[in-house]
């Protein structure tokens, strides 16, 4: 869309760490480009320098927006509402007879979709139960590896657990990919949801379901929200937030609750091993 309407596109990895951010954005002001879309976490520690580039006139579009965003003349935000497609998820979990539906957490976000999860599973009749599954997250370690490495310690804390919404598809993949060494059925024993609608979730052995996060929307939403000034240079610089809706995708993953939890299932093959092997 950028390149058909004349435009160059460059693209730069905002980092979370301030110093990072700071740079990144000093190495705008020194640009000569027209707009910018970024993904930021804060904007306190850039507040001053996109305050210079939007008195260049240059708009700036926000993917998230921040959690301390607020309105300036050229400042535009798009945001992504996730939680109908969430509540889509967790009824049709609910319908296969789904009651342990476990979500992730980690420390940067989804305290919105936790909080929505307890409550609409407290609406369902399940108040005793937590779904919240912490998740440390490793700099060192991408999504796939975080879900691989954090399949055991699921069924370990949660030994009761039927279900689980991930806060990726590369980790719903990884935790899928690990519960099949470990002779977990998915979605026999357990159903996947995933988060993104990345490319590999549909073509993976066992398609993966998700919320399709509205990566592409957004992205056109923001570059529609740019190239408005962009072709009208006095147009006056508003600033507000747009709203993309997330969907949920059903695929492969998930499927009627099983009569015996994950865990129960891990056991019964451990011991299967071990009887396996007292045998020579």
């Amino acid at each position: 869309m950028v390149r058909q309407a004349g435009y160059e596109l460059n693209m730069m990895e905002l980092e979370l760490d301030p110093r990072r951010q700071r740079h990144s954005f000093e190495l705008l002001l020194e640009s000569n480009c027209a707009g910018a879309v970024c993904y930021m976490t804060k904007l306190e520690p850039v507040k001053d320098l996109v305050a210079k580039l939007l008195a260049r006139r240059i708009p700036l579009v926000v993917l998230g927006p921040p959690a301390d965003w607020h309105p300036m003349p050229g400042f535009y935000g798009v945001d992504m509402d996730n939680l109908h497609a969430v509540e889509d998820a967790i009824n049709m979990l609910l319908r296969l007879g789904h009651r342990h539906i476990a979500h992730t957490v980690y420390p940067v976000g989804t305290l919105r979709v936790h909080e929505f999860f307890v409550e609409k599973l407290r609406r369902a009749g399940i108040s005793s139960w937590d779904p919240a599954f912490h998740v440390e997250m490793r700099s060192n370690l991408n999504n796939f590896e975080l879900g691989y490495l954090a399949a055991g310690k699921l069924l370990e804390e949660k030994p009761e657990v039927t279900a689980i919404q991930c806060f990726s598809d590369r980790f719903a993949m990884g935790l899928m990919r690990r519960f099949y060494e470990m002779g977990i059925s998915v979605p026999g024993d357990i159903s996947v949801i995933g988060s993104e609608n990345d490319l590999f979730a549909e073509y993976n052995t066992i398609s993966l379901s998700t919320i399709d996060t509205g990566g592409s929307r957004m992205g056109r939403c923001a570059w529609e929200l740019l190239q408005r000034h962009l072709d009208d240079p006095s147009l006056p610089m508003e600033s507000f937030i747009e709203t993309v809706q997330a969907k949920f995708i059903p695929r492969e993953s998930i499927g009627m609750v099983s009569e015996k939890t994950a865990f129960f299932k891990l056991r019964e093959n451990r011991r299967n091993e071990s009887l396996h092997l007292s045998e020579f």
